[in-house]
């Protein structure tokens, strides 16, 4: 029988540096989201105030960014605090982790959604 792997199967010390070293994954994160979000969207909003070059918007990239910098301060603020509620174990509640990804993946849309509107604006897509 084809039995699935979550990550913590394949990768037990992921999950052990996560737990003890939250801060630092939560700067992890928060790095690359606002990395992501300048590459998506403060960029493409440069590019369109300057109007030297074409323009490529990620809705993907976009809400990763967002992900990653809601999640990187829950890790920062939270500190261990934030494993049990982004990661809840199995019979725990989950709502947390739902609410957290939801509005991260809504705020994250309606950036996109607001770069898209802008940039189209100024003459791009």
């Amino acid at each position: 029988m084809l039995r699935l792997l979550n990550m913590t199967d394949r990768y037990p010390s992921v999950q052990i540096y996560i737990t003890n070293n939250p801060r630092k994954v939560g700067l992890l994160f928060l790095f690359v989201g606002i990395a992501l979000i300048y590459w998506k969207v403060v960029q493409p909003i440069q590019i369109a105030e300057e109007r030297t070059q074409k323009i490529l918007l990620s809705m993907k990239f976009t809400i990763l960014g967002v992900v990653g910098c809601v999640y990187g301060l829950i890790y920062i603020i939270f500190g261990p605090r934030a494993a049990p509620l982004l990661r809840p174990a199995a019979g725990e509640s989950r709502v947390a982790a739902f609410i957290a990804a939801i509005l991260a993946c809504g705020i994250g849309y309606a950036i996109y959604l607001g770069v898209k509107h802008y940039v189209g604006s100024k003459g791009y897509l």
